[in-house]
């Protein structure tokens, strides 16, 4: 939350700030008339919500848990161990499903 504060109360205006004065002076002097420069905001992510974000794409079947892990090891910046199980290459709700099936089967 600080750190999204800090970037619209601080690093934003001063970015906007710039980028005008990059548009209105240096591109106006070199005779670039249909062209805007706008520079790049960092991607602030929290990771409280990222992770939150994370597990509910995992648990809908939108991402499958292999892919929910990279993204978790993008969060908290490090690498976890890989799992060759081929269920974590499918979709939690096929997976439950299947799981499910085979204990009625029976």
């Amino acid at each position: 939350a600080q750190l999204r504060f800090a970037e619209d109360q601080v690093f934003q205006p001063e970015r906007d700030e710039f980028d005008f004065l990059l548009n209105r002076k240096v591109l106006a002097d070199m005779g670039v008339r249909f062209w805007r420069f706008r520079s790049q905001t960092t991607a602030t992510r929290d990771p409280e919500r990222m992770t939150e974000m994370v597990e509910r794409l995992v648990r809908v079947g939108v991402l499958t848990p292999e892919e929910g892990r990279q993204l978790a090891g993008d969060i908290f910046h490090r690498e976890f161990r890989k799992i060759a199980d081929d269920w974590v290459r499918r979709p939690l709700t096929l997976t439950l499903a299947g799981i499910q099936t085979q204990g009625v089967a029976r």
